[in-house]
């Protein structure tokens, strides 16, 4: 197939050789033919200089030669000539400048196209990393949220128990390839017994290229592993081991989150235990260690439930030691906590399993006694009073007893709500109290 240049040359060519023909046969009137060399001249592009120059040379030999051969002397044949030469070169020029400036336009639109591609390619490399990035960070992203969802999970745990199962599905969420184990004894190996006495967490990238312990301290399903001490209040509770069957499973960046995650886990057991604590001793006298008048409350209000879904009895004894002030007066207020938290004893070790003894307010108590009806309650009643009016207790080498007087109430029988069956129990107390105390009302 032809090319498009090699086309027009040959065109170029034929054209020449046409018109060239025509002047020398025509020569008479060689100058009206001429002028039409502007037809191979308009076949030619700028870059084709050389034939341009050709043309015109040609030409300009044509236009003052021809006449001579066919002896044509006549002055105005060179001027009509001359002319027709002028023309065909005034032609060239003009377009010569014109395919200067339409090439200098094609070359300034290709730089143009070449710029914009450019451009384009920037954008479009640009476009792709940032697509990479974005992918990127929402992967990150995606992966930070997990991470703290788990640990939101492990610090709002209610137990123990349930702080370590979050522990261990948080592990198996983020590390989906991986195994763990909850170990709570040092005697498993060699590395756990580490942990358990240094409290550091020991991370193994590559088992076989550990030097630190022997190939047998580790398990056969064990390549890569992590070991994180769980503790609170500086004690080692537990230890969890993390492993992979994959060689450098483990890359720094997850042991530190691994670490974060035991030390979220330490802390929650330690929240756990002073909030427990804290928790308990809101609940308990710390004289007595009997329950306090607020968990007296909240405890009836739960019995009470329990006793109308039922439909079995619930008793409240409100007890009171006689004449305590008395002691306090005579004896000092370290006799009467004394007296407080041995009578505290007698009482929680004389009430059934099921009963629930709280120190209702100064010298007061009050025991719940679930499912048994007051007249069945006498019995559990009479005998603390009976083993209370036999305890003896000195002060210095002075020695002296105490007295109970006691108000007992039923529910529902004598009551239909909480309020109600204090109510009836503390006006018995006061009756028990009125009628000569040492003494058990219950009607």
């Amino acid at each position: 197939m032809i090319s498009i240049s090699r086309y027009r040359v040959l065109l170029f060519s034929f054209v020449f050789i046409l018109i060239s023909y025509l002047v020398i046969i025509k020569h008479n009137i060689s100058y009206l033919i001429i002028p039409f060399f502007v037809i191979p001249l308009s076949l030619l592009e700028y870059k084709d200089f050389e034939l341009r120059f050709f043309l015109l040379s040609f030409v300009f030999f044509l236009s003052f030669v021809v006449n001579k051969v066919f002896h044509t002397e006549k002055a105005e044949f060179f001027v009509y000539n001359l002319i027709a030469f002028i023309s065909v070169f005034s032609f060239s020029v003009l377009k010569s400048f014109r395919d200067k400036k339409d090439m200098e336009e094609k070359e300034k639109s290709k730089l143009k196209l070449i710029e914009i591609k450019k451009e384009t390619d920037d954008i479009k490399s640009k476009i792709d990393f940032y697509k990479k990035y974005r992918e990127k960070v929402t992967i990150n992203l995606s992966s930070k949220q997990k991470v703290i969802s788990c640990l939101k999970e492990i610090q709002t745990s209610l137990s123990n128990d349930e702080i370590a199962s979050n522990l261990m599905k948080s592990i198996l969420l983020l590390f989906p390839g991986s195994k763990s184990e909850f170990i709570i004894s040092p005697k498993h190996s060699k590395i756990v017994e580490d942990v358990f006495k240094t409290l550091t967490s020991i991370y193994v990238p590559s088992v076989s290229k550990e030097t630190r312990y022997n190939y047998s301290d580790f398990s056969t399903e064990e390549r890569s592993s992590v070991y994180l001490p769980i503790s609170a209040f500086s004690r080692c509770l537990a230890v969890v081991k993390v492993y992979s069957d994959k060689e450098d499973y483990f890359s720094v960046e997850d042991f530190r989150v691994l670490e974060i995650f035991a030390t979220t886990a330490s802390i929650a057991m330690e929240n756990l235990s002073l909030y427990m604590t804290t928790e308990e001793l809101a609940r308990k006298d710390p004289l007595t260690g009997l329950f306090t008048h607020r968990s007296f409350q909240d405890k009836l209000d739960e019995e009470i439930l329990v006793s109308a879904r039922t439909k079995k009895p619930l008793s409240l004894a409100i007890l009171d030691i006689d004449h305590f002030k008395k002691i306090n007066d005579n004896y000092g207020h370290q006799s009467g906590d004394d007296v407080l938290k041995k009578l505290a004893e007698v009482i929680s070790i004389n009430v059934r399993e099921v009963d629930f003894v709280a120190r209702y307010g100064g010298e007061e108590f009050a025991v719940i006694m679930p499912q048994i009806s007051k007249k069945d309650a006498l019995n559990i009643l009479n005998d603390i009073r009976n083993k209370v009016r036999s305890m003896e207790f000195y002060s210095g080498n002075q020695r002296f007893g105490i007295t109970l007087s006691m108000g007992v109430g039923e529910f529902p029988m004598e009551a239909t709500s909480k309020n109600q069956i204090i109510r009836v129990s503390d006006e018995r107390l006061y009756k028990a109290k009125k009628d000569g105390r040492d003494r058990i009302i219950y009607e």
